[in-house]
């Protein structure tokens, strides 16, 4: 599988995670979809983390992985919180985590038109 398929396919799986989160009261369906959660999130990060490196020159990659990893583990769940909270206040879980599946849908869909886009104006996109 591509670096960029694993990327599409860990994002929509997080969105089947939150619709499975948004409606079980299974807490072993709940545990299971859980451990998806961290399939997701290697598949995630290693093609992030692989994405940075081809994007940076080689004498900048110290620095494209620390801002990478600022935002990742530092301004990421920072923003994330503060809005998670106030909207599960305002909304409630169930709506908070169709939403979060929504934003992943469309996250997915927009890189996947990325991925056409780019790969056309450099000639290099093929459907696998």
């Amino acid at each position: 599988m591509s670096p960029d398929s694993l990327m599409v396919t860990a994002i929509i799986l997080a969105a089947l995670r939150w619709i499975v989160t948004a409606f079980t009261q299974s807490v072993v369906l709940l545990l299971a979809i859980q451990c998806l959660h961290g399939a997701n999130f290697m598949s995630f990060y290693v093609t992030a983390v692989q994405r940075v490196g081809e994007s940076v020159e080689p004498h900048l990659l110290g620095l494209g992985q620390t801002v990478f990893g600022s935002f990742f583990y530092g301004l990421g769940p920072v923003v994330g919180t503060a809005i998670a909270g106030p909207a599960v206040a305002t909304v409630g879980y169930l709506s908070y985590f169709m939403w979060c599946s929504v934003g992943s849908l469309t996250i997915a869909g927009s890189y996947l038109l990325y991925l056409v886009v780019a790969g056309k104006a450099r000639g290099t996109f093929r459907a696998q």
